[in-house]
């Protein structure tokens, strides 16, 4: 009866531990995210994308990363505002039999990550897959010169629509654009009723140049672009 029952608490030992005794395998990478499947085509075409979505019963986000060409979901973080760290990791214990060391784990083709989300506030918790195929796509694609011309470029559309807002806020305000962009940040003259800063600091365009601005003589028109990456184009 005593041999029975140590081989009774050592069945149970293993069982806990995730391994044999009828217990699941490891996956070999994992496929299912929140509102994604890893490896495969995004169900949106944008290199990042975040939504509401509930994994394991808690409310979080989910954040999926595709690659900037093919649109591979190459990573998956579920994010929540208010989950007990320690319940996050035996989620992962349970779900995929992975236990972390320092908050990692390895499986042969994912990597599982649990770590503090400070974007959600103290008890914020974030579960990170990457798919280890599919990140290596990520890492060819993302080296392209292209790639990397077209994130520029839509970092400066963005900034440019920034300016444009400040610029408006300033017209409201004086009746007219500013002589300069740094006048949306410092004010110069007693002239109108300047209410700013209209902009906590004025951007360099992403090659590292100033925005070309230009206000016509009666302060009621303006020109504003980047000359891009070789000083002769006009993004806008």
């Amino acid at each position: 009866m005593r041999q029975k029952k140590i081989w009774r608490n050592l069945a149970a030992a293993l069982m806990l531990a995730g391994i044999g005794c009828g217990s699941d395998a490891p996956p070999e990478r994992i496929v299912r995210m929140p509102e994604c499947e890893l490896g495969a085509s995004a169900a949106v075409r944008r290199e990042f994308r975040s939504v509401p979505a509930t994994w394991d019963g808690v409310s979080g986000m989910a954040e999926i990363f595709a690659t900037p060409r093919s649109f591979t979901v190459w990573r998956a973080d579920f994010v929540a505002a208010s989950w007990d760290r320690a319940a996050a990791e035996a989620t992962v214990l349970r779900k995929w039999h992975c236990r972390l060391s320092g908050g990692r784990g390895e499986l042969p083709g994912s990597t599982v990550e649990v770590m503090p989300a400070y974007d959600r506030g103290p008890r914020g918790v974030r579960v990170r897959v990457t798919d280890k195929a599919a990140a290596e796509i990520f890492a060819r694609e993302n080296a392209r010169p292209e790639v990397d011309l077209r994130r520029r470029t839509e970092r400066a559309r963005e900034e440019i629509m920034l300016l444009e807002e400040a610029l408006e806020h300033f017209f409201t305000d004086n009746g007219v654009y500013p002589r300069a962009l740094a006048e949306l940040h410092v004010r110069f003259s007693e002239r109108g009723n300047w209410n700013g800063p209209y902009l906590e600091k004025i951007p360099r365009d992403p090659w590292g140049a100033e925005y070309r601005y230009q206000c016509a003589p009666d302060g009621k028109r303006y020109e504003l672009y980047s000359a891009g990456a070789d000083g002769t184009e006009m993004v806008r």
